[in-house]
């Protein structure tokens, strides 16, 4: 069994929704301080919720507070911007108001799950409903009609809501949730991948490394189309990807590339820009372990020679330090040479 962060997005509308955005207001003041007390008083663990409490506590309970120290601590950085960067350049440049950017810093009401509490104490999932523990009144709860869609089926032991505004006077809930996803059983053998540029060799290998099966998954748009249309792409291979090693029975494995920070020629560069090395590799990883498929990282040094030595002349494939575009697009025998050295 294997642990996976679940996530569902829905929208919630309350007949006032001025006291939600009071709530906003004062959890998002109450986190802004615990940044404050982390990054410029040098506070730390209990102190720091101790700070927050006396300022902020008229208009929030104790766990409203704790979330907020929690959110805090996770901002690992200093100079962080409230609101964001952008919109503070366009407050200073007059593009927008003071109240617009007021707003962008109170845009949040979040709340841990407890399992003792219901699944989440303060923001609590009903029926049809979300309701808000309102702390100006004592056992006093604000309800909305919430809307999330039939295909999550959100584990209301223990979740996370997060409520953020939106322009036409509802709120976007996020809810996230753990979900235990069974291993499936695997074979010996691995479904491999090699990334490149211009789209992903995959293999299938058997127990003893002889290649069952072979091809090469091209996107055109993965190199020079817009980020939506990369992205569509990216999230197509990945399902392929899977659906392979889900038919096979066996387990993915990946190279764990790590990239140099090291200028080249301008070719270089953009090339370098446009790979989509992490994004393939996370959307696989992804939808792997949410189908219970084991995902295994290999160190990818002398992989290509391995390929070279282990299954050239075997299979009859190109040398892989050939130009891939001399290859026909769906042969592309430079990147199935490296994948098979992945598994060698």
């Amino acid at each position: 069994m294997s642990d996976l962060r679940m996530v569902a997005k829905g929208v919630v509308w309350f007949e006032d929704p001025e006291p939600i955005h009071r709530l906003m207001r004062s959890q998002c003041s109450a986190m802004r301080s615990a940044y404050q007390a982390i990054h410029k008083h040098g506070l730390k663990g209990n102190d720091v919720k101790i700070r927050v409490k006396q300022n902020h506590m008229a208009g929030l309970n104790q766990r409203y507070v704790s979330d907020a120290v929690s959110r805090a601590k996770g901002i690992r950085h200093d100079g962080v911007i409230f609101g964001g960067k952008k919109a503070w350049k366009d407050l200073i440049s007059g593009l927008i108001s003071k109240d617009d950017w007021v707003a962008l810093r109170n845009d949040q009401l979040y709340s841990r799950g407890d399992l003792s509490k219901s699944g989440n104490p303060n923001l609590r999932i009903v029926g049809q409903e979300l309701w808000v523990n309102d702390p100006s009144g004592r056992g006093s709860w604000i309800r909305g009609q919430l809307f999330v869609p039939e295909k999550f089926e959100v584990n209301l032991d223990c979740y996370d809501v997060r409520l953020t505004s939106r322009s036409d006077g509802r709120f976007d809930v996020l809810v996230t949730w753990e979900a235990e996803i069974p291993q499936i059983e695997v074979v010996p053998g691995a479904i491999g991948i090699d990334i490149n540029p211009s789209g992903c060799a995959v293999v299938d290998v058997d127990g003893e490394g002889n290649l069952m099966s072979q091809t090469f998954l091209s996107q055109q748009r993965m190199q020079f189309a817009s980020k939506a249309k990369r992205r569509s792409d990216v999230e197509l291979m990945a399902v392929e990807i899977v659906r392979r090693a889900e038919k096979a029975h066996k387990s993915v494995v990946v190279e764990d590339l790590k990239f140099r920070d090291k200028k080249g020629s301008k070719k270089f560069n953009r090339m370098r820009h446009n790979f989509l090395f992490a994004k393939i590799t996370e959307a696989v990883e992804r939808r792997a372990i949410g189908r219970g498929i084991p995902v295994v990282r290999i160190n990818p040094a002398f992989t290509s020679d391995l390929g070279v030595l282990k299954y050239q002349r075997m299979y009859s494939v190109n040398h892989p330090r050939l130009k891939s575009w001399a290859c026909p697009p769906r042969q592309a025998p430079t990147e199935i040479g490296r994948s098979l050295g992945d598994l060698g």
